[in-house]
């Protein structure tokens, strides 16, 4: 079906408050591309590049629907292959509208409320270690999915605070009958601007396992953050007019 118009059934948030963040992207031709748009959705006809993004947030706490608790860390993958309709446009500026494949989480709740919201989520156990490399903090996060081998990614760090409100993101997934809609806002101190380096090993289920090994990718991190997902669940898969 179409995504043009349908009812909302259900709408909630996913809260992150206290948070260490990074994000790392990688831009690839079209048509090596492992990311495709949800059903009823289409590829851009005209790209260069299609990027694949890849965030891990360490929060102190987080709230999803009735769920609230904390320590708690997430690592998401998101791809940018796909043209929305008109009417799954946002008016919010800057926004970028991605299609998220994998979220990794170690705590079964968490899971089970990612799960209830239509997310593809995986159990994972995710670690964390640190090392020091000339003048940067460099971090190394490990994670393996259950039942998967293990990734590895290096990111380093420095003594930047800029203040940053990085672009809202429009995400888009679905199970192939019920379309969900999250937009995320979040703000933070840390590498704003400044482009920091990631290298990274990855295995399945992430799409970047499919892209090559290793991966060399640009990466902003971000302390004293919070993020936001506000989610719509549309059960006939199709979009209501634009907010």
């Amino acid at each position: 079906m179409s995504p043009t118009t349908g009812d909302v059934s259900l709408q909630s948030s996913l809260e992150l408050e206290g948070c260490s963040f990074w994000w790392g992207t990688v831009d690839v031709p079209p048509p090596l591309s492992p990311g495709r748009p949800p059903p009823g959705f289409e590829e851009p006809a005209q790209a260069l590049a299609i990027t694949l993004r890849v965030l891990r947030f360490d929060c102190e706490n987080i709230t999803v629907l009735d769920l609230d608790r904390g320590p708690i860390t997430l690592l998401l993958e998101l791809h940018n292959n796909i043209v929305p309709t008109e009417e799954c446009r946002s008016t919010a500026n800057r926004t970028g509208y991605w299609v998220a494949h994998t979220l990794l989480a170690s705590d079964e709740g968490v899971l089970n409320a990612t799960h209830t919201l239509g997310l593809p989520s995986y159990a994972a156990n995710l670690e964390r270690f640190s090392e020091l490399s000339g003048s940067a903090d460099a971090m190394v996060d490990r994670w393996s999915a259950e039942g998967y081998p293990e990734s590895e990614v290096r990111v380093e760090r420095d003594e930047f605070s800029n203040r940053f409100s990085p672009a809202p993101h429009r995400i888009f997934w679905s199970d192939g009958e019920t379309l969900w809609v999250g937009d995320m806002t979040w703000e933070g101190a840390g590498s704003a601007g400044s482009r920091r380096a990631l290298a990274g090993s990855f295995a399945e289920p992430m799409l970047l396992s499919e892209v090559s090994d290793p991966i060399a990718m640009g990466s902003f991190w971000f302390t004293d953050a919070t993020a936001s997902l506000s989610i719509k669940e549309y059960p006939s898969g199709a979009c209501e007019g634009s907010s």
